[in-house]
Protein backbone atom coordinates (compact mmCIF):
# COMPACT_ATOMS: atom_id res chain seq x y z
CA UNK A 1 0.00 0.00 0.00
CA UNK A 2 1.85 3.39 -1.11
CA UNK A 3 2.38 6.11 1.48
CA UNK A 4 2.48 9.85 1.23
CA UNK A 5 5.45 12.06 2.58
CA UNK A 6 5.41 16.30 2.88
CA UNK A 7 9.00 17.00 3.42
CA UNK A 8 10.09 20.86 4.46
CA UNK A 9 13.63 21.15 4.07
CA UNK A 10 15.30 24.07 5.28
CA UNK A 11 19.77 24.82 4.51
CA UNK A 12 21.25 25.88 1.72
CA UNK A 13 19.19 24.30 -0.90
CA UNK A 14 18.49 26.48 -3.57
CA UNK A 15 21.55 27.41 -6.10
CA UNK A 16 23.22 24.12 -5.30
CA UNK A 17 21.12 21.58 -7.65
CA UNK A 18 18.86 20.63 -5.32
CA UNK A 19 15.88 19.78 -6.95
CA UNK A 20 17.55 17.91 -9.92
CA UNK A 21 19.31 15.76 -7.25
CA UNK A 22 15.85 14.93 -5.73
CA UNK A 23 14.08 14.27 -8.96
CA UNK A 24 16.71 11.95 -9.70
CA UNK A 25 16.44 10.22 -6.68
CA UNK A 26 12.91 9.76 -6.79
CA UNK A 27 13.08 8.62 -9.96
CA UNK A 28 15.92 6.04 -9.08
CA UNK A 29 13.07 4.57 -6.12
CA UNK A 30 10.60 4.88 -8.47
CA UNK A 31 7.96 7.11 -6.56
CA UNK A 32 5.79 9.93 -7.44
CA UNK A 33 4.93 13.55 -6.48
CA UNK A 34 7.20 16.82 -6.64
CA UNK A 35 9.48 19.06 -5.19
CA UNK A 36 9.51 23.00 -5.20
CA UNK A 37 11.05 25.72 -4.47
CA UNK A 38 9.44 27.93 -1.65
CA UNK A 39 10.77 31.52 -0.21
CA UNK A 40 11.82 29.06 3.55
CA UNK A 41 13.61 26.41 1.80
CA UNK A 42 12.18 23.29 -0.54
CA UNK A 43 9.18 21.38 -0.08
CA UNK A 44 8.32 17.63 -1.49
CA UNK A 45 5.75 15.79 -1.60
CA UNK A 46 6.80 11.79 -2.64
CA UNK A 47 4.91 8.95 -2.76
CA UNK A 48 5.10 5.21 -3.04
CA UNK A 49 5.68 1.48 -1.12
CA UNK A 50 7.23 2.00 2.06
CA UNK A 51 10.90 0.29 1.35
CA UNK A 52 11.15 2.87 -1.65
CA UNK A 53 10.48 6.35 0.49
CA UNK A 54 12.98 4.45 3.40
CA UNK A 55 15.53 4.45 0.42
CA UNK A 56 14.38 7.75 -0.78
CA UNK A 57 15.06 9.71 2.65
CA UNK A 58 18.24 7.48 3.18
CA UNK A 59 19.79 8.85 -0.05
CA UNK A 60 17.97 12.57 0.73
CA UNK A 61 20.34 12.42 3.68
CA UNK A 62 23.55 11.43 2.93
CA UNK A 63 24.13 12.13 -1.18
CA UNK A 64 23.50 15.87 -1.33
CA UNK A 65 24.88 17.49 -3.81
CA UNK A 66 28.21 18.89 -2.95
CA UNK A 67 27.14 22.84 -1.80
CA UNK A 68 24.31 21.83 -0.23
CA UNK A 69 23.45 21.43 3.67
CA UNK A 70 20.62 20.15 5.40
CA UNK A 71 19.82 22.83 8.73
CA UNK A 72 15.81 21.23 9.43
CA UNK A 73 14.00 18.47 8.04
CA UNK A 74 10.64 17.86 8.86
CA UNK A 75 8.29 14.64 7.20
CA UNK A 76 4.42 14.37 7.71
CA UNK A 77 3.02 11.98 6.21
CA UNK A 78 -0.25 13.12 4.24
CA UNK A 79 -3.13 11.60 2.18
CA UNK A 80 -1.49 9.59 -0.34
CA UNK A 81 -2.40 11.01 -3.95
CA UNK A 82 -3.23 8.99 -7.25
CA UNK A 83 0.06 10.56 -8.74
CA UNK A 84 1.70 8.36 -10.97
CA UNK A 85 5.03 10.48 -11.88
CA UNK A 86 7.51 12.78 -10.42
CA UNK A 87 8.04 16.20 -11.15
CA UNK A 88 9.35 19.61 -10.45
CA UNK A 89 6.85 22.56 -9.58
CA UNK A 90 7.47 26.49 -10.24
CA UNK A 91 8.54 28.19 -7.19
CA UNK A 92 5.95 28.82 -4.63
CA UNK A 93 6.26 32.41 -2.44
CA UNK A 94 3.81 31.24 -0.12
CA UNK A 95 6.33 31.21 3.19
CA UNK A 96 8.07 33.59 4.80
CA UNK A 97 11.48 33.81 3.40
CA UNK A 98 14.10 32.58 5.03
CA UNK A 99 17.29 32.87 2.90
CA UNK A 100 20.14 30.46 3.05
CA UNK A 101 23.36 31.20 0.43
CA UNK A 102 25.48 28.55 -0.51
CA UNK A 103 29.29 29.29 -0.64
CA UNK A 104 31.54 30.34 -3.36
CA UNK A 105 32.98 27.20 -4.64
CA UNK A 106 35.84 26.41 -6.53
CA UNK A 107 35.82 25.61 -10.33
CA UNK A 108 36.09 22.82 -11.34
CA UNK A 109 38.72 21.31 -14.21
CA UNK A 110 35.62 20.81 -16.37
CA UNK A 111 33.96 23.86 -15.51
CA UNK A 112 37.19 25.84 -16.47
CA UNK A 113 37.74 23.96 -19.76
CA UNK A 114 34.13 24.72 -20.26
CA UNK A 115 34.20 28.46 -20.24
CA UNK A 116 37.99 28.22 -21.86
CA UNK A 117 37.19 26.83 -25.10
CA UNK A 118 35.49 28.25 -27.81
CA UNK A 119 33.12 26.26 -29.08
CA UNK A 120 31.56 25.65 -25.54
CA UNK A 121 28.65 26.65 -24.93
CA UNK A 122 29.41 29.08 -21.38
CA UNK A 123 32.46 29.80 -23.43
CA UNK A 124 33.54 33.14 -21.20
CA UNK A 125 30.38 32.82 -19.01
CA UNK A 126 31.02 34.17 -15.83
CA UNK A 127 29.10 32.32 -13.93
CA UNK A 128 29.55 28.85 -14.69
CA UNK A 129 29.25 26.06 -12.00
CA UNK A 130 29.23 22.54 -10.80
CA UNK A 131 25.18 22.75 -9.89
Amino acid sequence: MPRRLAIAVQGVVQGVGFRPFIYRIALEHRLAGWVRNRTDGVRIEVQGPKPSLDGFLHDLRTKLPPQASIEQLQIEEIVVDPADEFVILSSDAEAAPRPSLPADGNVCADCRAEISTPSEQRFRYPFTNCT
